[in-house]
Protein backbone atom coordinates (compact mmCIF):
# COMPACT_ATOMS: atom_id res chain seq x y z
CA UNK A 1 0.00 0.00 0.00
CA UNK A 2 1.04 3.43 -0.93
CA UNK A 3 2.17 5.63 2.16
CA UNK A 4 0.41 9.03 2.24
CA UNK A 5 1.38 12.18 3.87
CA UNK A 6 -1.44 14.41 5.81
CA UNK A 7 -0.43 17.55 7.03
CA UNK A 8 -2.93 19.69 9.91
CA UNK A 9 -1.72 22.85 10.81
CA UNK A 10 -4.98 23.54 13.31
CA UNK A 11 -6.32 21.17 16.31
CA UNK A 12 -7.34 17.97 15.11
CA UNK A 13 -9.58 14.62 16.08
CA UNK A 14 -8.76 11.75 14.10
CA UNK A 15 -11.03 8.79 14.84
CA UNK A 16 -9.70 5.50 13.51
CA UNK A 17 -10.43 1.76 13.65
CA UNK A 18 -8.01 -0.70 15.47
CA UNK A 19 -8.95 -3.95 15.49
CA UNK A 20 -12.63 -3.67 15.60
CA UNK A 21 -12.92 -1.19 18.40
CA UNK A 22 -12.96 2.87 18.13
CA UNK A 23 -9.79 4.71 18.90
CA UNK A 24 -9.73 8.55 19.42
CA UNK A 25 -6.70 10.46 18.83
CA UNK A 26 -5.84 13.81 19.59
CA UNK A 27 -3.35 16.22 18.76
CA UNK A 28 -2.97 19.89 19.42
CA UNK A 29 0.07 20.89 17.39
CA UNK A 30 1.01 24.16 15.27
CA UNK A 31 1.72 21.32 12.62
CA UNK A 32 0.89 17.60 12.99
CA UNK A 33 2.49 15.07 10.01
CA UNK A 34 0.49 11.76 10.01
CA UNK A 35 2.43 8.92 7.53
CA UNK A 36 -0.65 5.97 7.38
CA UNK A 37 1.04 2.87 5.72
CA UNK A 38 -2.21 0.75 6.76
CA UNK A 39 -5.58 2.21 8.20
CA UNK A 40 -4.14 2.98 11.38
CA UNK A 41 -2.59 6.16 12.06
CA UNK A 42 1.53 6.34 13.09
CA UNK A 43 2.90 9.33 14.84
CA UNK A 44 3.32 11.22 18.07
CA UNK A 45 0.75 12.58 20.19
CA UNK A 46 0.23 14.84 23.29
CA UNK A 47 -3.41 12.41 24.35
CA UNK A 48 -3.71 8.94 22.91
CA UNK A 49 -7.59 8.23 24.38
CA UNK A 50 -9.06 4.94 23.74
CA UNK A 51 -12.80 4.02 24.05
CA UNK A 52 -13.97 1.84 26.50
CA UNK A 53 -14.74 -1.49 25.84
CA UNK A 54 -15.12 -4.87 27.99
CA UNK A 55 -16.11 -7.24 24.84
CA UNK A 56 -12.20 -8.58 24.94
CA UNK A 57 -13.80 -10.29 28.51
CA UNK A 58 -10.85 -8.72 31.28
CA UNK A 59 -7.42 -10.26 31.55
CA UNK A 60 -6.49 -13.94 31.05
CA UNK A 61 -8.70 -13.93 27.79
CA UNK A 62 -7.21 -15.16 24.56
CA UNK A 63 -5.66 -12.91 21.83
CA UNK A 64 -4.63 -13.42 18.62
CA UNK A 65 -0.81 -13.42 17.25
CA UNK A 66 -1.24 -10.84 15.16
CA UNK A 67 -2.77 -8.93 18.07
CA UNK A 68 0.35 -8.69 19.98
CA UNK A 69 1.28 -5.42 21.24
CA UNK A 70 -2.02 -4.02 21.38
CA UNK A 71 -3.48 -2.53 24.44
CA UNK A 72 -6.90 -2.67 24.99
CA UNK A 73 -9.18 0.01 27.92
CA UNK A 74 -11.92 -2.44 29.80
CA UNK A 75 -14.00 -1.25 31.20
CA UNK A 76 -15.45 -3.62 33.37
CA UNK A 77 -13.08 -3.25 36.01
CA UNK A 78 -11.14 0.00 34.50
CA UNK A 79 -8.01 -2.01 33.39
CA UNK A 80 -4.99 -1.22 30.65
CA UNK A 81 -4.50 -4.66 28.88
CA UNK A 82 -1.76 -6.06 26.70
CA UNK A 83 -1.79 -8.65 24.46
CA UNK A 84 0.85 -10.68 24.48
CA UNK A 85 0.83 -12.38 21.73
CA UNK A 86 -1.76 -15.31 23.27
CA UNK A 87 -3.34 -13.94 26.61
CA UNK A 88 -4.54 -10.73 27.49
CA UNK A 89 -2.50 -9.50 30.56
CA UNK A 90 -3.48 -6.29 32.93
CA UNK A 91 -1.32 -3.40 33.00
CA UNK A 92 -3.07 -1.01 35.73
CA UNK A 93 -6.30 0.26 36.70
CA UNK A 94 -8.40 0.73 39.92
CA UNK A 95 -9.14 -2.36 40.93
CA UNK A 96 -8.54 -6.32 40.48
CA UNK A 97 -5.53 -8.39 40.22
CA UNK A 98 -3.39 -5.99 38.12
CA UNK A 99 0.18 -5.61 38.54
CA UNK A 100 0.13 -2.19 39.24
CA UNK A 101 -1.75 0.68 41.21
CA UNK A 102 -0.81 3.94 41.37
CA UNK A 103 -3.64 5.91 43.19
CA UNK A 104 -3.64 9.70 45.90
CA UNK A 105 -2.74 11.66 42.92
CA UNK A 106 0.37 13.52 42.73
CA UNK A 107 2.78 12.06 45.10
CA UNK A 108 0.60 8.62 45.51
CA UNK A 109 1.95 5.18 46.34
CA UNK A 110 3.09 2.86 43.47
CA UNK A 111 1.83 -0.56 44.84
CA UNK A 112 2.69 -3.33 43.04
CA UNK A 113 -0.68 -5.95 44.05
CA UNK A 114 0.67 -9.08 43.56
CA UNK A 115 3.91 -8.39 45.71
CA UNK A 116 6.08 -10.03 42.94
CA UNK A 117 9.31 -9.02 42.03
CA UNK A 118 10.43 -5.79 40.29
CA UNK A 119 13.35 -5.76 37.99
CA UNK A 120 14.32 -2.80 37.06
CA UNK A 121 18.04 -2.34 34.67
CA UNK A 122 18.73 1.36 35.77
CA UNK A 123 17.03 3.46 38.34
CA UNK A 124 13.66 3.32 40.26
CA UNK A 125 12.19 6.78 40.82
CA UNK A 126 8.69 6.57 42.74
CA UNK A 127 6.54 9.49 44.11
CA UNK A 128 5.04 7.52 46.79
CA UNK A 129 5.55 4.46 48.39
CA UNK A 130 6.82 1.28 46.99
CA UNK A 131 5.44 -1.83 47.40
CA UNK A 132 7.02 -4.97 46.18
CA UNK A 133 8.15 -8.80 47.10
CA UNK A 134 12.00 -8.28 45.89
CA UNK A 135 13.22 -4.79 44.03
CA UNK A 136 16.17 -5.07 42.20
CA UNK A 137 17.31 -1.85 40.78
CA UNK A 138 20.29 0.27 40.29
CA UNK A 139 18.95 3.37 42.52
CA UNK A 140 15.66 3.16 44.26
CA UNK A 141 14.19 6.40 44.80
CA UNK A 142 11.18 6.66 47.30
CA UNK A 143 9.94 8.30 50.24
CA UNK A 144 9.02 4.81 51.69
CA UNK A 145 10.05 1.31 50.51
CA UNK A 146 8.33 -2.19 51.51
CA UNK A 147 9.62 -5.67 50.08
CA UNK A 148 10.70 -8.71 51.00
CA UNK A 149 14.06 -8.15 49.19
CA UNK A 150 16.17 -4.83 48.46
CA UNK A 151 19.01 -5.51 45.77
CA UNK A 152 20.33 -1.67 44.75
CA UNK A 153 23.34 0.10 44.66
CA UNK A 154 21.58 3.34 46.51
CA UNK A 155 18.74 3.26 48.18
CA UNK A 156 17.08 7.09 49.07
CA UNK A 157 14.36 6.65 51.37
CA UNK A 158 13.03 7.83 54.51
CA UNK A 159 11.58 4.20 55.57
CA UNK A 160 12.91 0.99 54.45
CA UNK A 161 10.39 -1.84 55.57
CA UNK A 162 12.21 -5.01 54.91
CA UNK A 163 11.20 -8.90 55.93
CA UNK A 164 14.20 -10.53 54.08
CA UNK A 165 17.74 -8.89 53.10
CA UNK A 166 18.71 -5.51 52.30
CA UNK A 167 21.78 -5.21 50.11
CA UNK A 168 23.23 -2.21 49.33
CA UNK A 169 26.23 0.34 48.77
CA UNK A 170 24.42 2.71 50.26
CA UNK A 171 21.43 3.11 52.18
CA UNK A 172 19.82 7.06 53.16
CA UNK A 173 16.98 6.88 55.44
CA UNK A 174 15.60 8.40 58.57
CA UNK A 175 14.61 4.39 59.45
CA UNK A 176 16.02 1.27 58.43
CA UNK A 177 13.79 -2.19 59.33
CA UNK A 178 14.33 -5.52 58.49
CA UNK A 179 13.04 -8.70 60.02
CA UNK A 180 16.15 -10.82 57.87
CA UNK A 181 19.73 -9.36 57.24
CA UNK A 182 21.19 -6.16 56.62
CA UNK A 183 24.45 -6.77 53.92
CA UNK A 184 26.22 -3.64 53.20
CA UNK A 185 29.30 -4.10 50.71
CA UNK A 186 30.72 -0.48 51.49
CA UNK A 187 29.98 1.29 55.12
CA UNK A 188 27.18 1.82 57.39
CA UNK A 189 27.40 5.30 59.08
CA UNK A 190 25.76 6.83 61.98
CA UNK A 191 25.08 10.08 62.84
CA UNK A 192 25.97 9.04 66.59
CA UNK A 193 29.62 7.49 67.61
CA UNK A 194 28.98 5.07 69.99
CA UNK A 195 27.24 1.40 70.03
CA UNK A 196 24.48 1.11 73.04
CA UNK A 197 21.76 -1.17 74.69
CA UNK A 198 18.96 -0.14 76.75
CA UNK A 199 18.94 -1.34 80.32
CA UNK A 200 16.34 -0.23 83.32
CA UNK A 201 17.18 2.93 85.28
CA UNK A 202 16.55 5.01 88.30
CA UNK A 203 14.28 8.03 87.88
CA UNK A 204 16.66 10.97 87.67
CA UNK A 205 19.21 9.21 85.28
CA UNK A 206 19.79 11.26 81.77
CA UNK A 207 22.09 11.69 79.11
CA UNK A 208 26.17 11.81 80.07
CA UNK A 209 25.53 9.88 84.05
CA UNK A 210 27.87 7.78 85.13
CA UNK A 211 25.98 4.81 86.41
CA UNK A 212 26.09 1.64 88.75
CA UNK A 213 24.65 -1.76 88.72
CA UNK A 214 22.11 -1.45 91.39
CA UNK A 215 22.51 -3.95 94.25
CA UNK A 216 18.88 -3.72 95.50
CA UNK A 217 17.00 -4.20 92.07
CA UNK A 218 17.83 -6.85 89.46
CA UNK A 219 18.74 -5.41 86.19
CA UNK A 220 19.06 -1.79 86.96
CA UNK A 221 21.12 1.08 87.75
CA UNK A 222 22.11 3.99 89.34
CA UNK A 223 24.14 7.36 89.53
CA UNK A 224 27.46 6.41 90.75
CA UNK A 225 27.86 8.28 94.14
CA UNK A 226 31.64 6.82 95.69
CA UNK A 227 34.76 6.95 94.02
CA UNK A 228 36.70 4.19 92.40
CA UNK A 229 33.58 2.12 92.30
CA UNK A 230 33.80 -1.33 91.31
CA UNK A 231 30.13 -1.87 90.73
CA UNK A 232 30.21 1.14 87.87
CA UNK A 233 28.16 -0.06 84.66
CA UNK A 234 29.65 2.65 82.71
CA UNK A 235 28.06 5.96 80.75
CA UNK A 236 24.13 6.88 79.77
CA UNK A 237 23.97 7.57 76.04
CA UNK A 238 23.52 10.92 74.29
CA UNK A 239 22.63 9.87 70.65
CA UNK A 240 24.18 6.53 69.90
CA UNK A 241 24.87 5.43 66.50
CA UNK A 242 23.83 1.78 66.89
CA UNK A 243 21.07 0.82 69.35
CA UNK A 244 20.67 -2.91 70.21
CA UNK A 245 17.48 -4.28 71.25
CA UNK A 246 13.97 -2.93 72.09
CA UNK A 247 13.75 -2.19 75.00
CA UNK A 248 14.71 1.36 75.04
CA UNK A 249 11.33 1.76 74.03
CA UNK A 250 10.26 0.72 76.95
CA UNK A 251 9.19 3.76 79.89
CA UNK A 252 11.81 3.25 82.62
CA UNK A 253 14.81 2.35 80.54
CA UNK A 254 18.07 4.04 79.09
CA UNK A 255 20.74 3.55 76.91
CA UNK A 256 24.10 2.49 78.28
CA UNK A 257 27.27 2.69 76.43
CA UNK A 258 28.79 -0.11 75.49
CA UNK A 259 31.74 1.41 73.35
CA UNK A 260 32.81 4.51 71.31
CA UNK A 261 32.63 8.01 71.56
CA UNK A 262 29.95 9.45 74.11
CA UNK A 263 29.72 12.84 76.16
CA UNK A 264 29.64 12.22 79.91
CA UNK A 265 30.05 14.40 83.18
CA UNK A 266 32.96 15.22 84.44
CA UNK A 267 34.69 16.81 87.82
CA UNK A 268 37.97 18.08 88.38
CA UNK A 269 37.60 16.73 91.90
CA UNK A 270 40.40 15.01 91.66
CA UNK A 271 42.66 17.04 90.04
CA UNK A 272 42.70 18.90 85.93
CA UNK A 273 42.05 16.54 83.33
CA UNK A 274 44.01 16.12 80.10
CA UNK A 275 42.80 14.06 76.94
CA UNK A 276 44.20 10.65 77.48
CA UNK A 277 43.61 10.49 81.14
CA UNK A 278 41.81 7.53 82.66
CA UNK A 279 37.93 8.79 84.25
CA UNK A 280 36.73 6.41 87.36
CA UNK A 281 34.20 7.19 89.54
CA UNK A 282 33.61 10.33 91.71
CA UNK A 283 31.96 11.26 95.37
CA UNK A 284 29.31 13.80 92.95
CA UNK A 285 26.73 11.69 92.07
CA UNK A 286 26.83 10.93 88.42
CA UNK A 287 29.90 12.37 87.68
CA UNK A 288 33.39 11.08 86.15
CA UNK A 289 36.80 12.07 87.89
CA UNK A 290 41.06 12.19 86.88
CA UNK A 291 41.67 8.11 87.90
CA UNK A 292 45.04 8.08 89.82
CA UNK A 293 46.77 5.09 91.51
CA UNK A 294 48.25 4.93 95.24
CA UNK A 295 51.82 6.23 95.15
CA UNK A 296 53.99 3.02 96.44
CA UNK A 297 56.97 5.06 97.52
CA UNK A 298 55.02 6.47 100.28
CA UNK A 299 54.19 3.05 102.15
CA UNK A 300 56.30 2.82 105.28
CA UNK A 301 56.17 -0.84 106.37
CA UNK A 302 55.19 -4.30 104.26
CA UNK A 303 51.78 -4.17 105.58
CA UNK A 304 51.33 -0.82 104.15
CA UNK A 305 52.49 -1.97 100.71
CA UNK A 306 50.05 -5.16 100.77
CA UNK A 307 47.13 -3.05 101.46
CA UNK A 308 47.91 0.19 98.81
CA UNK A 309 48.59 -2.79 96.18
CA UNK A 310 45.03 -4.26 97.05
CA UNK A 311 43.65 -0.73 96.59
CA UNK A 312 45.68 -0.10 93.70
CA UNK A 313 43.91 -3.12 91.89
CA UNK A 314 40.31 -2.32 92.64
CA UNK A 315 40.93 1.21 91.67
CA UNK A 316 41.85 -0.57 88.27
CA UNK A 317 38.36 -2.35 88.34
CA UNK A 318 36.41 1.04 88.60
CA UNK A 319 37.98 2.37 85.17
CA UNK A 320 34.89 3.88 82.73
CA UNK A 321 37.08 5.49 79.91
CA UNK A 322 40.02 7.94 78.93
CA UNK A 323 39.44 11.15 78.60
CA UNK A 324 39.19 12.82 74.54
CA UNK A 325 38.71 16.02 75.84
CA UNK A 326 40.18 18.59 78.70
CA UNK A 327 38.34 20.13 81.49
CA UNK A 328 40.66 22.63 83.85
CA UNK A 329 38.16 23.18 86.37
CA UNK A 330 35.09 23.06 88.14
CA UNK A 331 32.10 20.38 86.77
CA UNK A 332 31.47 20.01 82.56
CA UNK A 333 30.51 17.48 80.00
CA UNK A 334 33.51 16.47 77.94
CA UNK A 335 33.78 13.27 74.89
CA UNK A 336 34.90 10.03 76.44
CA UNK A 337 36.03 6.82 74.69
CA UNK A 338 34.59 4.10 76.13
CA UNK A 339 37.13 1.03 77.11
CA UNK A 340 35.11 -1.06 80.08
Amino acid sequence: MKSKDIIIKTLVCVMVLIGGYNASLYAQSEELTITTFYPSPYGIYRVVKLEPSDAIGGAGGGCAAIERGEIQYNSTDNTLLLCDGSTWVELGGEEGDYLWQYTGGAGGPIVNRRSSDVNVTSNLNVPGTLTAGTVNAGTVNAPTVNATTVNATTVNTTDVNAAGTVTANTVIANLLHSNGDITANGSVRACGADIAEPIPAAMGIEAGDVVRIDPEKINEVVKTSVPYDVSVAGIISTKPGVELGQEWKKEGTQLLALAGNVPCKVTTSNGVIQPGDLLTTSSKPGYAMKFTLLDYSQAQDMNKLKAMMKENEQRRLSIIGRALEPLKEGDGKIHVLVTK
